[in-house]
């Protein structure tokens, strides 16, 4: 059965909610490559980026200043508690139709886990920062381990959206 041929409210629905969710991930993942490819755009947020070195994160926190600083984490703050949700239930839910059970069930807790950890990175990294404390050297370890937690995030991102698109395209050539 082809797309266009679904007139099932329901499949109205979860198409609009497919190519929703695609579209924001697809914005994502874009710029995401975008910003590995030119790495001259230093005020790009740490989440867009896809890795990062100590001295990236040092320059661009430095740019942001104290208040920049603070808004970012304002930002982490929504982040961490409205949009991983979202996304992660919203993530389950389609694969849950998609397959008629829940067997990536692990791709999602690992994109969530690792997201989360990136959040806590970040938080730490700009309120470290903010203190002085960056030229110790566990900040370079911090700087390391959320560069890390960011490029897991996005290969799961990416991981994710492909596989929700076979099992998407399969179920509706079916």
């Amino acid at each position: 059965m082809s797309i266009a041929m679904t007139t099932n409210p329901q499949n109205i629905v979860f198409n609009g909610f497919f190519y929703f969710i695609s579209i924001v991930f697809i914005d994502y993942v874009l710029k995401s490559i975008s910003v590995k490819e030119n790495r001259n755009d230093s005020l790009t947020i740490f989440d867009q980026r896809n890795g990062y070195s100590y001295e990236e994160a040092i320059s661009l926190l430095t740019a942001w200043g104290s208040k920049g600083r603070f808004i970012y984490l304002i930002i982490l703050t929504i982040d961490s508690f409205g949009f991983i949700i979202s996304y992660s239930s919203l993530l389950e839910w389609l694969y849950l139709w998609c397959q008629g059970s829940n067997n990536l069930s692990w791709l999602i807790f690992f994109l969530t886990y690792a997201d989360y950890a990136e959040n806590v990175g970040h938080a730490a990294m700009a309120i470290s920062f903010g203190c002085g404390l960056r030229d110790h050297n566990w900040f370079r370890t911090l700087v390391q381990y959320s560069s890390l937690a960011n490029m897991t995030k996005w290969f799961l991102a990416k991981s994710s959206i492909f596989t929700l698109g076979i099992c998407f395209i399969y179920k509706n050539c079916k």
